[in-house]
């Protein structure tokens, strides 16, 4: 997965059913609030445009919910493209509601959250882009994208790509995807073993914790920004036939960690190893029974890392930077890993743990949860595990060498004991 920066953002009003309304006179422009927003490592950051707030307004009720009549919401991108947003479900709470959807352009996914404060949050893809909606201040919110960074002069690129690491002799290493090779010979998945599987209603309780310097980046609450990516991973579930699984979010709390020093690999074996803080990790994760913990950061040297694909219990960990976990799918991403899946076979073809354990990459159109940017010339990632029994608009999304679903399926039971 590529490493995304956010870009130049824009403040929007919106009005449900209706386009979202951006003023792009230069003479009404203001500076971008000083509120933490905007991640210090943001390349771009010009002035925000102006937007009547008061459209926020329409179209809702009085718990702060979009009115049931709403089926799509209409979002601006840029001065000639717009995203349709069609609901496919809501849930309200006391808080506030949440409504997820689908980007009827692309197929992309969107989840927008509207709090009873009058805040609105969320995530939107469009055309390989990714798009995240902040409050910054009262009623204004900003329409921000972010995008992978440029290659640098030599060729290669300064942000790394989602890795698992083992250790060796002490030492940190990563391991690296391999080539791809020829696909090898897979025993089909048979009905009668797939329906056995299904009929097991499994749940894995995660634990996330977050340090300080990713939380001030955000005005909403980071634990809201960890319930938004538990609900795309359970949604993702749901996508592939898989909804006899569900991740539970059993835990989420601030640690007094300082990542300035180190990158992914030092963070994550800290963490394994109960190092300082993490002592109190270890011991928190007991208490609450957590079978897989996380950890948000704001380290913008990778996307995420987990320890290994298909760890024991006590390796059961992951580090992700915060706004990988904000619209990239990089939770689902590397809680796959510790499942047991790959990469698409472009870029890994190792047969562990098995034969078919391999993200799907469909040509230059998309890509699945575990598909690899660079496989597909950065085509849009979708919300999907490899599986070639489901279909995304017509098309298969796996075959039997890949097919993510099946690992999933067969292991989800042996990672919800590891606590």
């Amino acid at each position: 997965m590529e490493k995304p920066v956010l870009k130049r953002p824009l403040l929007l009003g919106l009005s449900l059913g209706c386009v979202l309304a951006v003023c792009a006179s230069s003479s009404a422009t203001r500076e971008a609030p000083s509120a933490p927003a905007v991640p210090s490592h943001s390349p771009s950051v010009g002035r925000y445009a102006c937007v009547d707030g008061s459209l926020l307004k329409g179209s809702r009720t009085a718990s702060g919910a979009p009115s049931d009549a709403v089926s799509t919401i209409v979002v601006r991108v840029n001065g000639t493209q717009h995203a349709t947003v069609e609901r496919s479900e809501t849930t309200t709470t006391a808080d506030g509601c949440t409504l997820t959807g689908i980007v009827q352009e692309t197929g992309e996914s969107a989840i927008l959250m509207w709090w009873k404060d009058g805040r609105l949050t969320g995530t939107l893809g469009y055309k390989g882009h990714i798009y995240t909606v902040m409050n910054v201040g009262d009623e204004a919110h900003a329409l921000i994208e972010v995008g992978p960074r440029t290659p640098t002069a030599s060729g290669h690129t300064s942000l790394r790509d989602n890795r698992v690491a083992v250790r060796s002799e002490g030492k940190i290493k990563q391991w690296p995807p391999r080539p791809a090779s020829a696909t090898p010979v897979v025993t089909p998945f048979s009905d009668a073993e797939r329906l056995a599987l299904e009929a097991k209603k499994v749940t894995i309780d995660l634990m996330l914790l977050y340090t300080k310097k990713a939380a001030n980046h955000y005005i909403i609450n980071l634990a809201d920004l960890m319930a938004r990516a538990v609900e795309q991973t359970n949604q993702s579930f749901r996508n592939s036939g898989l909804e006899n699984i569900k991740l539970r979010l059993v835990h989420a709390q601030q640690i007094d960690y300082d990542e300035r020093e180190g990158e992914h690999f030092e963070h994550l074996y800290r963490l394994v190893d109960g190092v300082g803080p993490f002592k109190m990790a270890h011991q928190l994760r007991n208490e609450k029974r957590a079978d897989i913990v996380g950890m948000i950061l704001d380290d913008p040297s990778s996307c995420g890392l987990s320890t290994r694909v298909a760890p024991d219990s006590e390796e059961a960990f992951f580090v992700v930077h915060h706004s990988c976990a904000a619209i990239a799918l990089s939770i689902p991403h590397e809680i796959g890993h510790i499942l047991g899946a790959r990469h698409d076979r472009r870029v890994d073809a190792n047969n562990f743990p098995f034969p078919f354990a391999h993200g799907y990459v469909n040509g230059n159109k998309w890509r699945d949860i575990m598909g690899y940017h660079e496989s597909c010339g950065g085509c849009p990632r979708i919300p999907y595990w490899s599986n070639p029994r489901i279909k995304y608009r017509g098309e298969p999304t796996g075959t039997d060498a890949s097919d993510n679903a099946r690992v999933i399926l067969g292991q989800a039971e042996r990672v919800s004991n590891f606590r």
